[in-house]
């Protein structure tokens, strides 16, 4: 290459705003957080509809097997459980690291997936909450009563 060649290529790159900007790589994402925000809309305008559906009738709409609803309500209970013990094993670390070491970030971070696994097991067991009632729709109290009393409220 000669010095002409280098210089030429050099400030064509230093001209060229759309590659060193990486504007393709941003309008996709844009077109991405669209597309992802439409169909949320879409999502929340059908579940309108499922919330006034029985679980039967979504059972039957579904094309759901009792079978498969009993197979489905125990992977959510194993996967809460699961996702619980992680959460108890990741909290017991994250005390043995705040009190043997110094290492502030390590502690954080463990106490941070910690608490994800803590929010995940609360989902899956909220989840498995509503298959086992067999109601769309529960709240935080029909957890809660579902959950310490074993009878949901009715």
């Amino acid at each position: 290459m000669t010095e002409k060649e280098t210089k030429k290529g050099f400030f064509s790159f230093i001209l060229d705003v759309r590659k060193w900007a990486n504007v393709d790589e941003i309008t996709d994402n844009a077109r991405a957080i669209a597309i992802s925000l439409k169909n949320l809309q879409k999502h929340r305008e059908s579940s309108k509809y499922l919330l006034t559906d029985t679980f039967d009738e979504v059972m039957r709409m579904l094309n759901v097997t009792e079978d498969e609803i009993k197979r489905r309500t125990r992977y959510f209970l194993y996967c809460s459980i699961t996702y619980f013990v992680t959460f108890v094993g990741l909290l017991v670390y994250t005390i043995y690291l705040a009190y043997s070491s110094s290492m502030l970030l390590s502690t954080l971070t463990s106490l941070v997936l910690s608490l994800v696994m803590l929010v995940y097991a609360l989902r899956e067991h909220f989840w498995y909450t509503q298959m086992k009632m067999r109601k769309f729709g529960c709240g935080f109290k029909d957890w809660v009563n579902f959950t310490f009393t074993k009878q949901p409220k009715q």
